[in-house]
């Protein structure tokens, strides 16, 4: 197949960074990487917390930054006693940055985020702003708002 060709081939790879170790990793996710890394940069002083919902644990480490909430996948389905919970989480971290993707996952829109943690999106929509920032598509940055919003 196609994407075999490309995986296999050596010009698919590059040589990326993580965490102190050089790793060869696909072309596509160091440009992620490198995508998130410049909108923290830009965005984000030094110590506000940031969420990144519903993939993409992974950049906690890569980015050298803790998740703020104990949830760190959201793929699934959640109790709205559980939403409520992580709600809860996100303001008493006073989480003021987000990177969420309302995107179908795996072609299902019941897993949206929008429609998997309903509560979680609606408190998102009431407190929080979206930034203009350049992410991989289906990729927000939101910022808690502030009084001037």
């Amino acid at each position: 197949s196609q994407y075999y060709r490309r995986a296999t081939s050596p010009a698919y790879f590059v040589e990326h960074d993580i965490a102190g170790d050089r790793l060869w990793i696909p072309k596509p996710t160091a440009s992620t990487i490198n995508s998130v890394k410049q909108v923290i940069d830009k965005h984000l002083a030094k110590g506000e917390d940031l969420m990144i919902a519903p993939r993409w644990p992974t950049l906690y480490p890569i980015l050298g930054r803790e998740a703020p909430v104990w949830d760190i996948y959201f793929l699934l389905p959640q109790t709205d006693s559980r939403q409520k919970r992580l709600i809860e989480d996100l303001e008493s971290h006073r989480v003021d940055w987000v990177i969420v993707s309302d995107a179908p996952v795996n072609e299902r829109d019941d897993l949206r985020f929008s429609n998997a943690y309903h509560l979680v999106w609606r408190h998102f929509r009431n407190h929080f702003v979206q930034v203009e920032a350049r992410l991989p598509r289906e990729h927000v940055l939101l910022r808690r708002k502030s009084a001037g919003d």
